[in-house]
């Protein structure tokens, strides 16, 4: 399971949310969806990490349809950010 949350800026129809997250819970490979409309927030997990691209792909052109005005944007997850710092601790034992 994969799991991936788009920034819907700019969402401000509570029933424009509710239509985008109907018709991404109908996209074939995802297992859930969820809008979290105070937070400008779709929350999607599919089967697999192979198909989220194409989900993701498709999740776009429903808001883009719904909402025109709305920009989507993949948020980055702390695994998916390259800043990662290792800590070395000498003498303690």
């Amino acid at each position: 399971m994969s799991k991936k949350v788009l920034i819907l800026e700019g969402l401000c129809c509570a029933n424009c949310a509710t239509k985008i997250e109907h018709q991404v819970k109908n996209i074939s490979e995802v297992k859930d969806a969820f809008v979290d409309f105070v937070n400008k927030r779709l929350i999607i997990e599919t089967n697999g990490e192979g198909e989220l691209e194409t989900v993701i792909n498709e999740a776009k052109k429903i808001v883009n349809k719904i909402e025109p005005d709305v920009t989507v944007i993949i948020e980055e997850t702390k695994k998916d950010k390259s800043s990662k710092q290792e800590v070395m601790l000498d003498g303690h034992g």
